[in-house]
């Protein structure tokens, strides 16, 4: 498998712009209620370590539980606004 210097250097770039505003990332973690969410952050990023990280736990989905899912798509909304400042907003949905 070859590389792409060219989308390399356009992911960095767009990883750089948005750490030189927020020095920290955000992020939201979604899945089916007993999955292991917490389980893929803790080892994942080591909570013990001093990571300049935000995390969201979706709390979990099941079938039906469309107040869980609106409680989301409203949070997901209201990071994705212009007026939003960068260090605000939602940067990774995982």
């Amino acid at each position: 498998m070859s590389r792409n210097n060219d989308s390399d250097s356009t992911l960095s770039s767009t990883f750089d712009a948005i750490t030189s505003d927020c020095p920290q990332i955000r992020i939201l973690v979604l899945g089916k209620t007993g999955c292991g969410k917490s389980s893929l952050i803790n080892k994942a990023f080591g909570l013990e370590k001093d990571l300049a990280v935000f995390l969201h736990d979706s709390e979990g989905f099941e079938p039906g539980q469309d107040a869980k899912f609106n409680t989301v798509k409203r949070f997901i909304e209201e990071r994705d606004r212009s007026e939003v400042p960068q260090k605000d907003r939602l940067h990774v949905i995982w």
